[in-house]
């Protein structure tokens, strides 16, 4: 998914904040993502909403293995 800058937004990178027209290519949509979203500091480019839609993504934990009968 496309993302366009519509504000200025801090980035990890301290001296390197995400400027006005910027845009950048994200895999998933993460807590801080749908924030920007949210508070309209971004918009999605190319019309990919359908990323919105699904719900947030859990954490899987691998299943114990069987153990067998002695």
């Amino acid at each position: 998914m496309r993302l366009r800058f519509l504000h200025t937004v801090d980035s990890d990178a301290v001296d390197y904040p995400f400027t006005v027209g910027q845009v950048i290519e994200v895999r998933s949509v993460t807590a801080q993502i749908r924030g920007w979203l949210e508070r309209r500091w971004v918009e999605i480019v190319g019309g990919e909403t359908a990323a919105l839609a699904a719900a947030p993504e859990r954490a899987a934990l691998p299943r114990p293995k069987p153990r067998g009968r002695r």
